[in-house]
């Protein structure tokens, strides 16, 4: 029924079937004598239901041929009801559920921890790119974006892990542990993201082509692109692999675990924090990959879902697996 609406107001009825309808409140309204109250009512009657019948065959005509759209619009309506009747997301819900105890590290350490991985991780992938079996290759070639991001990964989470060892307590206190429980939490909280990030995706392209008349890229990632070019490769496939495991351990620990804490810290705010880091998170995808800004808007709810996880789980596993579960289903969709 909120669909058959929806389509139905956004719309418009054919001309002539809305000269019909309009000729005929023209006439009852000139002619009051010759047709009684319930004459004039029931006919009225008939062309609103008229009327909506047609909007709910437009709506269902819509559905039929973009199944895929409106899969997910209902869904990301579904989930978001939910989550709201279940006080998930309405305003104070994570403060009310109790804020993750950061210790008494202050909050510029927290964002020092942020900053040392990032660093750490570009300096690793400065290192690998400098060494000359690497230099040789092109830089787009799948071999060279293998050595230079895994190497990255490899060099931005061994930091990342050794500051929190040397957090100590804090870093358990915080949620920066993992347990086996976060693979059910990261899996349901996958599935009640997927339909709003999405259907987020889905409306910010349509709005960028209503606006500049131009068609989306629907491979906006340059590793989807890049996988997708050279499906037959193996070095593609192992990019793929870094980015559904790699990406998602190295980013969450980074971004949920050291920038949103900083900011939970700083201003003693769940939802403020999450929106926060998840803006950072969407604003580091923006320099070198050209990614559009419909990508990015996705991005930036991707990473609000995920900071909400965290905060009402205060587990770093759950939006860990969320991530892994987001990039996977990526790939697969590319792929297809």
């Amino acid at each position: 029924m909120l669909i058959a609406f929806i389509v139905g107001l956004l719309t418009p009825l054919p001309a002539a079937g809305a000269q019909n309808f309009d000729s005929r409140l023209v006439a009852q309204d000139k002619a009051p004598a010759k047709r009684g109250a319930g004459e004039t009512v029931g006919g009225l009657a008939r062309d609103a239901r008229k009327v909506a019948d047609e909007a709910a065959t437009k709506a269902a005509t819509a559905v039929r041929s973009q199944p895929w759209i409106w899969l997910n619009v209902s869904g990301a309506a579904l989930s978001l009801v939910t989550l709201w009747l279940f006080n998930v997301i309405r305003p104070g819900s994570p403060a009310r559920a109790g804020l993750r105890n950061l210790g008494s590290h202050p909050w510029w350490l927290w964002g020092l921890c942020a900053l040392l991985t990032y660093v750490g991780a570009a300096l690793t992938a400065g290192g690998v790119q400098a060494l000359p079996l690497v230099a040789s290759l092109p830089k787009e070639s799948a071999k060279a974006q293998v050595l230079i991001t895994g190497g990255a990964y490899a060099g931005g989470l061994a930091i990342a892990l050794l500051l929190i060892r040397l957090m100590g307590a804090a870093g358990k206190s915080a949620g920066l542990g993992v347990c086996p429980r976060c693979l059910g939490g990261g899996f349901i909280a996958f599935l009640f993201a997927f339909p709003v990030v999405n259907a987020t995706g889905l409306g910010a392209a349509g709005l960028h082509t209503l606006v500049t008349g131009q068609s989306i890229d629907t491979l906006a990632h340059g590793t989807l692109r890049l996988l997708v070019e050279q499906r037959h490769s193996a070095w593609a496939w192992s990019l793929a692999g870094l980015a559904v495991v790699g990406a998602p351990v190295y980013e969450e620990i980074l971004y949920r675990g050291f920038v949103q804490s900083a900011f939970l810290h700083l201003t003693g705010k769940a939802w403020t924090s999450i929106l926060l880091a998840s803006g950072v998170f969407a604003a580091m995808h923006i320099p070198g990959t050209g990614m559009p800004w419909y990508a990015i808007a996705t991005i930036f709810v991707l990473g609000v879902t995920m900071g909400l996880a965290y905060e009402r789980t205060k587990r770093i596993g759950v939006p860990i697996v969320m991530h892994v579960l987001f990039n996977l289903s990526n790939v697969v969709m590319a792929m297809a």
